[in-house]
């Protein structure tokens, strides 16, 4: 007799219904790279027992965050209305899926899913998410220059003049949206070649493994690149992004977490979406509305920021002030 977890069976449950909000006529797409047969599972329950259809669909894995699916795939995604893909590999910023949402499709990414994220993080009410970031659109709205304080007094500036704040809060009602399950997570892209100076990072790094008694990831950027990255950590950072060009060295993503129920897991998925953690990227900016289409996006987290936005305080060591 097969045992249910009815925790991961009601988050599988509000995700398609107050997330999702798939309806009775549609037939959602799922999308596996064999990652995650738990989360894949539970999805087919819940839709089955809420009377919704599903189609899985096997791949092999991209091979890193943001790099494409294969072209019968990518195909396969633009004849859906809803998308939904549990693989190891990030796929939200990548052509794929713009071409599908373009189509019309509704799609959630759940890169590197575990169980205790997809429970804890889809506790957050999603309008709850909407009103939480919302405040920091509006807060935001008309701002140019940000400082962003990591460590013990490492500072980067960058403005943000070019490109919306955008709010990943798991509304996911209208055709063409797209965003992570869990969701929480206000963001833009910097304004290309004006990051200038040193980013502690002291949490979780895509595609490298978390150790919180590692020493801190040191970046030091110039013009909107990066130019210098120190320690153990710097190495293996390099190594990853240097797989994927010049390009990937840019400063891609400026994001804020709001999702109150998330804690410290070492999967950036969950650890970029907590409240009061800050996170850049580098890579692609596509997404955000930007050019650099390249084949990655890596986020790398700090944990307990100050943040200023023209000289006013909206952080303080990771508590919000907004």
């Amino acid at each position: 007799m097969k045992i249910v977890d009815k925790e991961i069976l009601n988050s599988a449950r509000v995700a398609l219904e107050k997330y999702l909000c798939v309806k009775k006529e549609e037939e959602i797409l799922l999308v596996t790279d064999g990652f995650s047969p738990e989360i894949i599972g539970v999805f087919q329950d819940a839709a089955r027992k809420s009377g919704l259809k599903t189609f899985l669909w096997e791949i092999e894995e991209t091979g890193g965050h943001g790099k494409e699916p294969d072209e019968k795939t990518a195909e396969l995604m633009k004849k859906y209305p809803v998308v939904v893909i549990p693989a190891k590999f990030s796929m939200t910023h990548t052509k794929a899926v713009r071409a599908a949402r373009e189509a019309g499709a509704r799609v959630a990414t759940l890169p590197g899913i575990e169980r205790e994220i997809f429970v804890n993080g889809l506790k957050a009410d999603p309008e709850d998410l909407k009103s939480e970031g919302g405040k920091w659109q509006k807060r935001l709205k008309g701002v140019e220059n940000i400082r962003l304080v990591s460590g013990k007094g490492s500072v980067l500036n960058f403005t943000v003049s070019k490109y919306k704040f955008l709010n990943d809060c798991g509304d996911f009602r209208s055709p063409g949206t797209c965003g992570n399950l869990p969701s929480g997570e206000v963001f833009t892209a910097p304004d290309e070649l004006s990051a200038d100076g040193e980013l502690v990072v002291d949490g979780t790094v895509g595609g490298m493994n978390y150790d919180e008694d590692e020493d801190p990831l040191i970046i030091n950027i110039k013009n909107g690149r990066i130019v210098l990255v120190d320690g153990n950590r710097g190495r293996r950072f390099q190594k990853i992004l240097s797989r994927f060009g010049d390009n990937s060295f840019l400063a891609a993503e400026f994001g804020i977490g709001t999702n109150p129920f998330l804690r410290m897991t070492g999967n950036l998925l969950g650890d970029e979406k907590i409240k009061g953690t800050v996170h850049i990227a580098f890579g692609n900016n596509t997404f955000m509305g930007g050019s650099n289409n390249v084949a990655c996006h890596i986020d790398c987290l700090i944990c307990r920021p100050d943040l200023y936005a023209d000289n006013a305080q909206l952080i303080r060591s990771g508590v919000w002030m907004v």
